[in-house]
């Protein structure tokens, strides 16, 4: 009857471990390789979602918020409004780059995310906000005036009370801010 069992491990002269004339170590490299190559790849796939239509989160978004539900239709922010705003009364800033927003205030930060369609912006997946998508959307007009200044005015009732931040107020292009996209 033949010997069922394995070749026990053993060093050879290279310090490789060889089992039944198979390099160990080669094939540790190999499977290395094939994890790394894995790696390339989800890296990529995640990378490429930023501009996937239907609804899929950024990855600064996905790192900082939870995500729900399919997005609103629109785009990304355009070169025209997006970029670091300043309101001088209240020292408050608000940024808007790609499909997420930030306002900065002296006592709260809020953020989230925001889909532009022409001249309609829209605010949702506020970390603050208790109401998830479908719900919790902020329709909102936006007009930038001499390339130093922007106005929102509220289309719809916002849910999340960013309106508070937004309709009412001039907010000045920081300068050096603007994004070109």
């Amino acid at each position: 009857m033949a010997n069922r069992f394995r070749k026990p491990y053993k060093l050879n002269y290279h310090g490789t471990h060889e089992r039944g004339g198979e390099d160990v170590l080669r094939i540790s490299l190999l499977l290395a390789m094939n994890a790394t190559l894995a790696l390339v790849a989800l890296t990529a796939a995640c990378s490429e979602s930023d501009d996937a239509p239907g609804g899929r989160p950024s990855a600064s978004a996905t790192a900082q918020l939870p995500v729900t539900g399919e997005w609103p239709p629109g785009g990304k922010v355009p070169a025209a409004l997006s970029g670091l705003w300043y309101e001088t009364s209240t020292s408050s800033t608000i940024t808007l780059d790609g499909n997420d927003y930030k306002i900065v205030e002296p006592s709260q930060i809020a953020h989230g995310n925001v889909v532009v369609n022409g001249d309609e912006i829209d605010f949702f997946n506020g970390a603050a906000c208790a109401v998830k998508l479908p719900g919790g959307v902020g329709k909102y007009r936006w007009a930038v005036v001499g390339n130093s200044e922007v106005r929102f005015t509220a289309l719809n009732q916002d849910p999340c009370g960013r309106v508070d931040n937004l309709v009412g107020v001039t907010w000045t292009r920081t300068p050096g801010s603007a994004t070109t996209r």
